[in-house]
């Protein structure tokens, strides 16, 4: 038997306010969580700030002349930052951990902004310890997240040796910007390649890791890439 038609008109009536109470919902619940996700447009990261670098042999300054030439501090010098430099040579999300904890030696700095950089000391396990590798950098990434949260933290791509880049850097790279969206980080892509073909930025140790010039050229990379971001004022 047919509804009477006032029926059928208090149902529609009511069927239509649960769909509109449903999509104002849902559209408070996105705004809950897109206000408390990070995001890329805040504002540029001040003089005085304490930023904080975790990273390996190439953000630690190894072959630079000084302390003061590497391309972190040539970057934090120029922005009028307060640098805390965790890095160590040979450090990787899983390589070389023993002993020292990095990672909480950049929490401890009560960072304004964390600079992530590692990954290339992993590039050479990468294919026989993938699972462990990929839990490393989620571990590290979300520790980050978890108990500095005041901090900005940008990801940046592994920088690379002079050589053609290796399955296992391939891996790492992929597996670092992957780790980097679990958390919603800001990301920096190209870094492998920002000496490619530059032997003249080069050292002639046994690495051929960046001499001055060579992390004079990350500074500049690196700040490029920031304005992108906003982190630095353009």
């Amino acid at each position: 038997m047919p509804l009477p038609k006032a029926f059928s008109v208090f149902r529609t009536h009511r069927t239509l306010s649960i769909i509109v109470a449903g999509v104002v919902i849902v559209a408070a619940t996105l705004a809950v969580v897109l206000v408390t996700r990070p995001t890329a447009n805040r504002d540029p990261i001040p003089e005085g700030s304490v930023v904080a670098f975790y990273g390996d042999s190439y953000t630690f300054g190894e072959q630079a002349s000084s302390p003061s030439a590497r391309w972190s501090t040539v970057l934090s010098t120029a922005q009028g930052w307060d640098e805390q430099n965790a890095s160590l040579n040979g450090l990787g999300f899983v390589a070389n951990r023993d002993g020292t904890d990095a990672v909480q030696a950049v929490i401890d700095a009560e960072p304004d902004l964390i600079i992530v950089t590692m990954g290339l000391n992993d590039t050479f396990i990468a294919e026989a310890q993938l699972d462990e590798l990929t839990t490393a950098i989620h571990d590290d990434l979300a520790r980050f997240r978890a108990e500095a949260p005041q901090a900005r933290l940008v990801v940046v791509e592994p920088f690379w040796i002079p050589a053609a880049q290796s399955p296992g850097f391939a891996i790492v790279a992929d597996a670092v910007k992957a780790g980097a969206a679990e958390v919603d980080a800001e990301y920096v892509a190209g870094a492998g390649d920002w000496l490619t073909d530059h032997p003249e930025w080069r050292s002639d140790d046994q690495y051929q890791h960046p001499n001055d010039a060579g992390y004079a050229e990350l500074a500049r990379h690196m700040t490029i890439e920031l304005e992108k971001l906003g982190v630095i004022a353009g």
